[in-house]
């Protein structure tokens, strides 16, 4: 008997039509009432207030414990970083502490091709086996196709490094010719820069003769770059999708996505959104748009790395 009321209040749940759109004051918190545990602080709509906070609070950049990758979130000091039990993520993010979003990005190595398609294709395998397990049903998975800007993890450090020896061997292999002695003096004289016309660039005074100091070796900052820059774009293809969690007391809807990017080579880099819907779809749906476009792209490696960093997991 008790078997039969579950599944006849679950039955019930699944049954129940969507509520009348929330009105805009509803989605608004006393600013007082907003915590880390509950984002939304006393909204009368806590799932519509969540959407809205993640569409228009400004984004900034979060890390993994070892400070090795970032990844841009709406509202970023409301989150909190979490372990996903059961599931290894290099980190992962909950919006709430009833789970009104979540954020989570996996590095791991790559199964076979190591293009950003492939890994797409190998989380997406895995998630729905998983899906299946828990009697989650995904709406039609759409594809996507978008750009990310390259960083670290593009560039050939060794090649740059051997062009850098060979710049240094050419330049002391080189002869110093002293300079022609300015009018005035007899040729051979010690010159000051001073009196060469030309600013001294260390504030020393140098004999003809001397080689300048060598500039520093600083890597150009342009090259880190994230519009692109001179490292370009590399694919970030996606997809999209929607489903129903249903138990026993509740029926719960998310939206959201999954894209992945290119990464060192052997590994893979994916990351995956989910946001909680209440009475507005159309918003979930803009908060997914808005992820994708302007948010997945934000996912870079740290600029210190000069190799893949190892398979660490939370």
């Amino acid at each position: 008997m008790r078997g039969i009321a579950h599944a006849t209040l679950a039955a019930a749940l699944v049954a129940c039509g969507p509520r009348a759109v929330s009105p805009p004051e509803a989605r608004v918190a006393t600013p007082a009432s907003v915590t880390l545990a509950n984002p939304v602080g006393d909204a009368r709509e806590p799932e519509d207030a969540a959407l809205t906070r993640l569409l228009e609070a400004q984004a900034s950049e979060r890390t993994d414990r070892w400070q090795t990758v970032g990844m841009a979130l709406a509202d970023a000091a409301n989150w909190r970083r979490i372990r996903v039990f059961g599931h290894p993520t290099r980190v992962a993010y909950r919006y709430g502490d009833d789970h009104l979003a979540l954020d989570a990005l996996e590095y791991r190595q790559a199964d076979g091709a190591d293009s950003p398609e492939a890994c797409l294709q190998s989380f997406e395998d895995r998630a729905l086996a998983v899906a299946t397990t828990f009697g989650i049903t995904f709406e039609p998975i759409v594809p996507s196709h978008g750009q990310h800007p390259r960083g670290v993890e593009a560039i050939d450090w060794s090649a740059m490094s051997r062009r850098r020896l060979a710049l240094a061997g050419a330049s002391s292999s080189a002869p110093t010719l002293a300079p022609d002695a300015p009018s005035g003096g007899p040729p051979g004289a010690p010159t000051s820069v001073a009196a060469s016309g030309a600013a001294p660039s260390d504030g020393a005074t140098r004999t003809s003769g001397e080689p300048p100091p060598r500039a520093p070796n600083v890597m150009p900052r342009a090259l880190f770059g994230r519009s692109g820059g001179s490292l370009g774009f590399a694919p970030m293809p996606s997809v999209r999708s929607a489903a129903d969690v249903v138990t026993f007391f509740r029926r719960q809807r998310y939206v959201g996505a999954v894209a992945a990017f290119q990464s060192w080579p052997g590994t893979c880099l994916v990351r995956a959104f989910a946001a909680r819907v209440g009475t507005d779809e159309a918003l979930g749906q803009r908060v997914v748009d808005h992820w994708l476009a302007e948010l997945a792209p934000r996912t870079r490696w740290s600029t210190r790395l000069r190799r893949a960093p190892r398979f660490e997991d939370r």
